[in-house]
């Protein structure tokens, strides 16, 4: 036997065994091959690709702290992770995806294997780099290359079968994850799908997983008040000739240009509302159609006018958007308020305040607004009314804040408690909320089912009432803070 033959075998060996040994300490961690079924769809199948295991072997280094799986998807993070709640948001984003547009996965299972949520953004990027993945994580600088022009915050990756987001304060991942199950179920539906419906049903159906499980056609779908006071500002845009075929149009970075400001999210976001909810026989019930035809179609501007009337859609997405001008809701200081019937959400995924206002002043007319709570405000959290001209500088909350109830009025970049109020028996039975304004005396008088908590006078009419939320996170915290006003009223 040749010199040269021997040193083949004995590199040949070596690699092998090098190979064995990779395989053993990613199985160690992420299950052997018979533990990754396929994800089989109706009108055809996705299969796991056999490459994508050197990728999830790269998370080997990185601790992680919380793991969990279930209906195949195998659920990682290297931070302490509620991932069961995060795992029922997935099941939801899946029943949502077969009950509103039709499109249902055999056996419920996702083309998603893994979830894995990272603390850096260098693990995120590592990935990307291993897999060649140049499209994703070419230069920011879009003057000089076509790419990405904001930070990376991962995503759901097709040839990996995974979805990887990074979750750190700010992120909002019991949101996130959910937007990225359905891009993985569209993806199933049909090939290159474009962007404006794509991401349009992901941003609808993400809070819908969060707050209303069990939603069925005919039943109001959480809605993101910044989508509708954006289409509410950009209607001259929206009420142009052909405005839906240039937003078909939109090539994926084109799309996601941070220079728009999430201006074709929101815009997308409005118009799949109107489809899915819009009682039209031209749209009602014809999503599942849409999805239909995505595979017969590789153009989804054609699927689309072969399923809806564009010049008709654009008519009524007008209208829609000209009711929203009515919404009796106006943002003053914050963000993340959703509509979701008579019930408003507040979310917060960073430290600070948010209020909303109602639109029009006290004035000179007397009124009530009213809410209920199905619990009270969690440690690390305010909520309850507030009286405001609009601005975090000039505002009154009363409201409750661990365990008390609070009258606090903001001083320079700071709430100050002014007060603590003695609470009323049974508070924890979560009697209706109460706050009247009489407008002969400039008075406010606050009450919890009959009972009177606080009266105060003095108020300028000029000011607006309305509802407050404040998440006191941790600046190093990642997490969401929320809470749900029910049965917002206003009666006169």
């Amino acid at each position: 036997m040749s010199r040269s033959l021997l040193k083949a075998l004995a590199s040949l060996f070596i690699v092998s065994l090098a190979a064995v040994l990779a395989v053993v300490m990613v199985t160690k961690e992420w299950g052997t091959r018979d533990d990754l079924p396929h994800a089989p769809v109706r009108g055809g199948g996705v299969s796991t690709p056999g490459w994508h295991r050197s990728a999830l072997g790269m998370l080997k280094p990185y601790a992680l702290t919380e793991s969990l799986e279930r209906g195949g998807v195998q659920y990682r993070a290297d931070r302490s992770v509620p991932l069961g709640r995060l795992a029922d948001h997935v099941d939801t984003a899946g029943e949502l995806m077969a009950d509103w547009a039709g499109f249902a996965l055999d056996e419920g299972v996702p083309p998603v294997r893994y979830v894995y949520l990272c603390r850096l953004v260098e693990t995120l990027l590592a990935i990307e780099r291993h897999h060649d993945f140049k499209s994703i994580y070419q230069s920011l600088d879009s003057s000089k290359t076509k790419g990405r022009t904001f930070e990376p915050r991962g995503g759901y990756y097709k040839p990996l079968s995974l979805v990887i987001l990074l979750d750190r304060p700010g992120s909002d991942a019991e949101w996130d994850v959910p937007h990225e199950i359905v891009h993985s179920i569209v993806e199933v539906a049909g090939r290159d799908v474009a962007s404006v419906l794509n991401e349009g049903l992901a941003e609808l159906l993400a809070p819908a997983a969060l707050y209303a499980k069990g939603a069925r056609p005919g039943d109001p779908l959480p809605l993101d008040l910044d989508v509708a006071w954006r289409s509410c500002e950009e209607l001259d845009r929206i009420s142009r000739p052909g405005v839906l075929s240039r937003l078909f149009a939109l090539d994926y970075w084109s799309f996601r240009d941070a220079k728009v400001e999430n201006l074709y999210y929101e815009l997308s976001t409005s118009l799949v509302h109107l489809l899915l909810t819009h009682e039209h026989p031209a749209l009602e019930g014809r999503f599942p159609v849409l999805i239909s035809r995505l595979r017969r179609y590789p153009d989804t501007w054609d699927a689309f006018r072969k399923t809806y009337p564009p010049a008709l859609v654009e008519r009524l997405w007008v209208e829609r958007v000209k009711e929203w001008r009515k919404l009796p809701w106006k943002k003053a200081f914050g963000r993340n308020w959703i509509l979701h019937g008579t019930d408003l959400i507040a979310r917060q995924h960073i430290r600070g305040g948010s209020a909303l206002l109602r639109t029009e002043p006290l004035g000179e007319d007397g009124f009530r607004l009213t809410f209920s709570w199905d619990e009270l405000p969690g440690e690390a959290a305010t909520a309850g009314f507030v009286v405001s001209d609009g601005s975090p500088l000039s505002s009154i909350v009363f409201g409750f804040e661990n365990g008390d109830l609070i009258r606090a009025q903001s001083l320079v970049s700071e709430w100050k408690l002014q007060a603590t109020l003695p609470k009323p028996d049974g508070l924890d039975r979560m009697a209706e909320w109460s706050l009247e304004w009489n407008p002969s005396d400039e008075e406010i008088v606050w009450r919890i089912g009959d009972e009177i908590i606080h009266r105060e006078s003095g108020i300028d009419p000029g000011q607006h009432l309305g509802l407050f939320f404040e998440s006191r996170l941790e600046q190093d915290e990642a997490g969401v803070r929320d809470i749900r006003f029910r049965n917002v009223e206003l009666t006169r």
